[in-house]
């Protein structure tokens, strides 16, 4: 058999063998492990995995939807296909940001938008020049300075008690006559509860609740200490809501889609598409950095109105508020306690009644009533 026939069945046999590779079916796993899918990876594309089932149909799976692992088959199937590293924009994970020294004005409205949506705090912060990082941090850390020490601890007190509360009472809540007409007692729900609870634990346990050190605080330690755990917790809360019944959360996952109207060397337009809401953002260049245009126009004036309210704290009118946001938080303790001492679901709906009958007699004894058909979700067609 001559050379060039070798060659020419080799590269076929090879060819075959590749696209018996390709065509075969992988498994998908979603990253709570309990639903998995049998279907062939299409491309992976603006933070979507794009998958064709067994019966033609292609389907789309934002890639935070997915387990660890298939997060990396999905990215071992689209290098081995000629694809980019992060096609369409970046998977928003990990500490460091993914905007680049000198993005362009479209690479900015997208990777914003995702940072946005998945809560990517290095990517957002990075999003701001030097001098608005310096602006946002002096803010925290005045408004940090000028409330009164006893309020502080008393609003972290409340914050680490609901927390508790949240984490310990969760069948106690839901087994309530009252709020359990409100929420469906089944595993979605307690599955969204509980990622709700590690949400709130996540904030509690955090340098949030330290006046001192809020009055010293620095986002990049921040970002580098607290704001990972805070970020996984709020990820797998939103994707927990998002699987329930039309939850507000149900479109987060979904990749924002960019559309360009106009762009210059200093400014740009897009129309940015985020589940239902579509908005044309205008952006302008400032230093190195492309910012939202009603950003920049009112950063300044929005800058001086956090002075003026951190000069009210200081002022007797504002001590006099202040005094008011005491008495509110020892108001608000007393039935947090009671629901965190109860020990059995009676003692529980005892203090929820009590409550009920205490915001009935601050609204002229205004009979509450829950009427379950209100709370009841329509079938999906």
């Amino acid at each position: 058999m001559q050379f060039r026939h070798v060659l020419f069945l080799s590269l076929a046999i090879g060819w075959a063998v590749a696209a018996g590779d390709r065509v075969q079916a992988e498994t998908w796993t979603d990253s709570s492990g309990q639903f998995r899918i049998e279907a062939e990876f299409e491309k992976f594309a603006n933070g979507l995995v794009y998958l064709k089932k067994s019966n033609g149909q292609v389907i789309s799976v934002p890639v935070q939807r997915l387990n660890a692992a298939s997060i990396a088959q999905a990215k071992q199937l689209h290098a081995a296909a000629g694809g980019a590293a992060e096609a369409g924009g970046p998977v928003m994970d990990g500490a460091a940001s993914k905007l680049g020294a000198n993005p362009t004005a479209r690479e900015t409205a997208e990777i914003m938008s995702q940072a946005m949506v998945h809560f990517h705090l290095p990517t957002l912060w990075d999003g701001l020049t030097p001098k608005y990082q310096r602006d946002v941090q002096q803010n925290i850390r005045m408004h940090a300075d000028a409330i009164d020490p006893a309020i502080w601890r008393g609003v972290a007190g409340l914050v680490k008690n609901a927390s508790e509360l949240v984490k310990t009472k969760r069948d106690m809540f839901l087994n309530n006559p009252t709020l359990g007409a409100m929420l469906s007692n089944d595993e979605s729900t307690k599955q969204a509860w509980d990622a709700a609870a590690n949400l709130l634990a996540s904030i509690a346990n955090s340098r949030l609740t330290d006046q001192e050190a809020m009055k010293q605080f620095d986002m990049a330690q921040f970002i580098a200490s607290d704001a990972p755990a805070i970020r996984a917790a709020f990820v797998a809360f939103t994707e927990k809501v998002g699987t329930m019944e039309q939850s507000p959360f149900g479109n987060l996952a979904e990749a924002p889609k960019i559309e360009t109207l106009s762009e210059s060397a200093s400014e740009a337009v897009f129309r940015i598409t985020m589940g239902d809401e579509v908005d044309e953002v205008k952006f302008v260049k400032v230093e190195n950095r492309w910012l939202p245009a009603d950003m920049v126009e009112g950063w300044d004036e929005m800058m001086q109105e956090q002075r003026d309210t951190v000069a009210k704290l200081k002022s007797p009118e504002g001590q006099q508020q202040m005094m008011q946001m005491q008495m509110g938080v020892m108001m608000a303790s007393a039935p947090l306690n009671a629901l965190l001492g109860a020990n059995t679901q009676q003692e529980f709906d005892q203090v929820i009644d009590s409550l009920a009958q205490t915001v009935g007699g601050m609204f002229g004894n205004a009979e509450i009533t829950v009427e379950e058909e209100e709370f009841q979700f329509d079938e999906a067609p």
